[in-house]
């Protein structure tokens, strides 16, 4: 009985900070910013470079076909050798470019980050702090990586095994395809959805970590050790993630499916707008409930 009335009042306080977490503050509205203009950044820099490199491109081709071009080369080395160098240069100044935008938008990410966490503990970024942000990102490209492999291996297992259970309902599954095609999609949405809230969660607690002392491989490993100490509970609050997750990707829907064939500009904005709010109100949830509150 005291087992059974503990653990209600550990759900109890768990839903009580997810309901509070909804009370949305100027810190929400700061963070919410920051990752909004951010982002907005972002996508503005890469939208406009493709059309420039698709401009470009054009304008090299000059209409040319394939053909054309294998006759041009078929022609001889005189005309085939001013196309070749515009192409050159094209593809060098092209990568260039390219290379210079992920540095940037690496740059600007990190920056952002060390604002809001800055914010956050009531600090102020520094540019010595700053550039220990991007080395603690460029860590992190380890347990991504690991993570994205991880991912892949549990999406395979998950869809052999969805399959291998339709395989006991043979003619159900002829007969009703397209709900069970429905019900697989959805299922390994929510799983996938669910494994990258986990990996977020742990770069929240390494980011919270480092934001204390600025030291890089000491906030990656109190990360994970946080991770497991705050296990239960935060599997627990990523459900209720999911759940945020989904009923405002359905609240927004009806937004964002017409405008994704009228302006896909309007579309970005929405989709920019929906990912900036979840993000800030989950780093504000997981602040409050695992780190302090409940802490």
């Amino acid at each position: 009985m005291r087992i059974w009335c503990r653990y209600e009042w550990k759900m109890r306080k768990i839903f009580r900070g997810f309901l509070d977490s909804f009370k949305l503050d100027k810190d929400f509205g700061y963070t919410f910013l920051a990752d909004a203009v951010t982002f907005s950044l972002i996508f503005t820099a890469f939208t406009l470079f493709a059309s420039y490199i698709q401009e470009k491109s054009v304008g090299i081709m000059q209409g040319r076909s394939i053909e054309e071009i294998q006759q041009l080369a078929a022609s001889g080395t005189e005309q085939l050798l001013p196309f070749l160098t515009e192409v050159r240069s094209f593809l060098f100044w092209s990568l260039a470019a390219l290379l210079f935008l992920v540095i940037a938008s690496f740059c600007l990410y990190s920056y952002s980050q060390a604002v809001i966490w800055n914010h956050l503990e009531n600090k102020k970024v520094s540019r010595k702090t700053y550039w220990r942000w991007n080395a603690l990102n460029l860590v992190l490209l380890l347990p991504i990586a690991g993570f994205s492999i991880v991912y892949l291996i549990a999406k395979i297992f998950l869809l052999l095994a969805i399959d291998f259970i339709y395989g006991w309902f043979p003619i159900f599954y002829v007969t009703h395809a397209s709900l069970m095609d429905s019900v697989r999609m959805a299922v390994t949405g929510i799983v996938g959805f669910y494994l990258i809230l986990v990996f977020m969660l742990l770069i929240l607690f390494i980011y919270h970590g480092f934001s204390k002392k600025y030291k890089v491989w000491e906030a990656v490993s109190s990360g994970f050790i946080l991770l497991k100490q705050k296990g239960r509970k935060a599997l627990i609050l990523l459900l209720f993630a999911v759940g945020t997750a989904e009923i405002l990707t359905l609240l927004t829907s009806l937004l964002r499916q017409p405008l994704m064939y009228t302006t896909p500009l309007a579309a970005a904005i929405v989709n920019i707008i929906l990912v900036a709010s979840f993000l800030a109100w989950l780093r504000l949830y997981v602040f409050k409930t695992l780190l302090h509150e409940y802490g």
